[in-house]
């Protein structure tokens, strides 16, 4: 039955996938929600938070403060950044399982579960949620991206393409893996709205010209929203004084490596996220891609689609988009921005059992039904999995809060009063003693890693470990770089922390060896 449901009854109706999804979402989000932690980067936007939004403005994600500014959340609250992530996960998990089915006017199918739990459980996502400085905001996004394509589809107003540039305009100025999303739903919804329209009355040769118009205006939109986003961040960055960092332009390989070396590193990448050889990925990425290059060509053998050059076009689309970012960059880019390829491995799920479902026979009814069994497995473990990794970011937490009271407690012994004039340094870095339940952190990007570990030199890593220090109540000084230099020739000659001798004040400053 297509007809059309209000967002109410459509809640209402399938009430049982939204505690499906509700289960898995607390089963891996629960920790962050109920065990108030930071994240890395968290420290500074808590003790220098006019430092890290600057920052964030030179690197073009001017959206991110600005929503902050809107949300009334400058002065950052952990927990309700995680409590409204998740629940924004949810709200997120209806608008698109709404959209989906207003596309296909296939309200009738179950599971309607299975894009949001497979792609909030990913440990892709749950990476980028790691980053708690951010994760109100994503999620917020994320479902503007939802409304923006919704508007595309179904609102009749001429103004809707004006709201659609500015809403993603402001997608991608939050985060730019957001152009990447975009571009893998809008491939995806348009395969959803071509394939309603082939099977309803069958596409006549007296709709190509619309079918070729609706995809031309999508492109246009998003090259549009694209160009706008550019120019907005030139005008915040001319208005700020400040300039373009380098931080995304560096990561380019193609600026620095012969095209050969690109290409390699790509195809290794591909191989990588196809075969599930990285502890980000799965094997079943790999197996949801054929199936779905399968299904498309057994359409086109039975000529079960009109218009076979969109179809085959969006078809490529819906398989390459969440892989653009890598092709620009030249090699991989940070598993935590590459959250396009879980979301469309999470659609092609949908989508394949969106057929079955529409297929009547009972071998594809029981093949479904087996389908349905194996990915309930494969979500349970791949979310055990998920949560394990927050649990390790938790314990790493509860092992940095102990060492910051133990150094606090060295620097009180040395009677320099509660708030001492005399500048702190770190010299070295400490790992964090994790449990033997928690992941091998060298598989992963940041979680498990220390704040008092995240040193990549004396400079950078007083700042970080200064202002962690900060977050739970231990307010130092800076020190300048010339005592910093001075701090780490006198303290050759330390002993290491927790040893005796490991804490001195030396000068006008406090010196702590970590290693």
């Amino acid at each position: 039955m297509n007809t059309k449901k209000t967002i109410k009854e459509f809640f209402l109706e399938n009430i049982l996938s939204w505690i499906f999804v509700a289960f898995f979402l607390m089963l891996v989000y629960g920790i962050k929600v109920f065990n108030i932690s930071i994240s890395h980067d968290t420290e500074a936007i808590i003790a220098v938070p006019e430092a890290l939004y600057d920052s964030w403005i030179i690197l073009g994600r001017f959206g991110l403060v600005l929503v902050k500014k809107i949300l009334g959340i400058m002065s950052f609250n952990p927990y309700i950044a995680t409590f409204m992530m998740v629940v924004l996960m949810m709200i997120n998990a209806i608008a698109w399982e709404y959209l989906f089915c207003s596309l296909t006017g296939m309200w009738y199918m179950k599971y309607k579960w299975i894009l949001p739990v497979v792609f909030f459980t990913s440990k892709i996502y749950v990476e980028q949620n790691a980053f708690i400085l951010q994760t109100y905001e994503v999620n917020l996004v994320l479902l503007l991206v939802c409304f923006s394509l919704y508007t595309f589809f179904f609102v009749g107003s001429k103004w809707k393409y004006i709201a659609m540039i500015m809403i993603n305009a402001l997608a991608f100025s939050v985060y730019q893996s957001f152009v990447t999303i975009y571009i893998s739903a809008a491939c995806g919804c348009f395969l959803l709205w071509f394939y309603k329209r082939n099977n309803e009355n069958g596409i006549q040769y007296s709709d190509d010209k619309v079918i070729w118009k609706k995809l031309g205006s999508l492109i246009i939109i998003f090259l549009i929203s694209f160009v706008t986003y550019e120019l907005m961040n030139k005008c915040v960055l001319k208005v700020s004084g400040l300039e373009t960092s380098s931080y995304i332009t560096d990561q380019v390989a193609w600026l620095s490596n012969s095209p050969k070396e690109c290409i390699q590193s790509i195809l290794v990448y591909l191989k990588k996220v196809l075969l599930g050889e990285d502890a980000f990925y799965s094997l079943y990425f790999g197996v949801v891609n054929v199936g779905f290059i399968v299904l498309s060509i057994t359409d086109i053998i039975r000529k079960k689609v009109k218009m076979k050059a969109i179809f085959i076009l969006v078809c490529l689309g819906c398989l390459t988009a969440p892989f653009l970012l890598t092709v620009f960059l030249g090699t991989p880019p940070s598993h935590r921005a590459d959250i396009a390829v879980p979301f469309m491995v999470a659609f092609l799920l949908q989508y394949i059992m969106m057929r079955l479902s529409k297929n009547n026979k009972k071998m594809l009814q029981y093949t479904k039904r087996v389908c349905v069994c194996f990915l309930v497995v494969v979500v349970y473990y791949q979310s055990v999995e998920s949560a394990r990794l927050l649990y390790t970011e938790y314990v790493q937490n509860v092992e940095d809060m102990r060492v910051a009271i133990k150094i606090s407690d060295r620097i009180d012994q040395l009677d320099l009063g509660e708030n001492p004039e005399e500048p702190v340094v770190f010299v070295g870095h400490r790992e964090a003693n994790l449990n033997d339940s928690c992941v091998k952190k060298q598989d992963f990007e940041l979680i498990g890693y220390s704040f008092f570990e995240i040193s990549f030199s004396t400079n950078h890593g007083t700042w970080v470990m200064n202002h962690y220090m900060n977050t739970l109540g231990y307010k130092y000084n800076l020190p300048t770089q010339e005592q910093m230099t001075e701090a780490e020739e006198y303290a050759k000659n330390m002993p290491v922390f927790p040893d005796n001798g490991s804490v001195v004040k030396y000068k006008d400053m406090i010196i702590v060896k970590l290693s």
